[in-house]
């Protein structure tokens, strides 16, 4: 499978194909995004903690108090296009997933990792499957998505790098090794 950066999906491409999950609503919030919105990193936090300060949680495209989240605009070649406009979830979506790692550490880096993964594993595996490890052994998609939770709500510095080093390998691999969840039906020949 063919991974995509964190970066990929703050840009225009990421978020074009966000919006296209599930949504029955033109500007609603997609069911990913709800299942995202109710995991430990990214549930509401009110008043909004200080580790993600161009929008809090969840990702609603509002503050906490009611205000909209600004615009956002890409990056490198798109520098100055915007991608996501004022309000919208998919602005507070691009402004975390290159939001600078300041007061959250390496645990803020892992919460922005995990989130790209996350958006992996739904677009480029079909939701599940088992992926190849570093070492050559297999864990489930879902697995590692609640391991690096668990990571991130025991705050443990050296955990976080660990984990977000993980995913960060795997959001930056072109050729992820797994085994779908479902497997296609072999006819045998006479």
């Amino acid at each position: 499978a063919d991974f995509d950066t964190k970066g990929y999906w703050h840009n225009k491409n990421g978020l074009t194909e966000l919006m296209k999950s599930e949504d029955s609503e033109p500007n609603g919030i997609p069911d990913l995004i709800e299942y995202v919105n109710g995991l430990a990193p990214y549930a509401s936090v009110c008043p909004a903690d200080d580790f993600f300060g161009a929008g809090d949680k969840d990702f609603d495209g509002e503050f906490c108090d009611g205000s909209p989240v600004a615009s956002a605009f890409g990056d490198g070649e798109f520098q100055g296009v915007q991608v996501a406009v004022e309000g919208s979830w998919q602005a507070e979506v691009s402004h975390f997933l290159v939001d600078p790692v300041n007061d959250g550490g390496q645990c803020e880096m892992l919460t922005e990792q995990l989130l790209a993964f996350i958006f992996n594993v739904e677009f480029n595996l079909g939701g599940g499957g088992l992926l190849v490890l570093p070492d050559m052994s297999t864990a489930s998609a879902q697995s590692l998505i609640d391991d690096a939770i668990d990571a991130w709500i025991a705050g443990d510095e050296d955990d976080c790098t660990d984990w977000a080093a993980l995913l960060d390998g795997f959001n930056n691999d072109d050729s992820v090794e797994y085994v779908p969840d479902t497997y296609c039906a072999f006819n045998y020949t006479d």
